[in-house]
């Protein structure tokens, strides 16, 4: 994660049964805490699209042909870390995009 960032990309898979690439991306956490809502819509769903662009690239050069159409074949699950009852770091899911839709958790 670059924390310059408010959102990094940190790994991607195809997904071949469902035939997408699906791309993770980690949210800071100290960000999210303190954004406003539509400006976490507004990154969130930026961040996603340009991922997609990138990760459709990425299989079609591997070989891994998920398509072209970035709304259908490509999928960005966001998540951060937030610390449990016991200070323990755990994941949380932030939100999905898919489709041009961004849908927070």
């Amino acid at each position: 994660h670059d924390g310059s960032h408010p959102v990094s990309a940190v790994g991607m898979e195809y997904e071949s049964q469902g035939k997408r690439v699906v791309v993770k991306g980690f949210v800071d956490p100290d960000w999210i805490a303190k954004a406003k809502l539509d400006e976490v819509k507004r990154v969130l769903l930026k961040q996603s699209a340009d991922y997609c662009v990138d990760g459709l690239a990425m299989a079609e050069a591997g070989e891994i042909l998920a398509g072209t159409n970035v709304k259908s074949d490509c999928s960005v699950d966001f998540f951060t870390w937030t610390p449990d009852k016991d200070g323990n770091l755990t994941v949380k899911n932030v939100a999905t995009a898919q489709g041009g839709q961004l849908v927070l958790n």
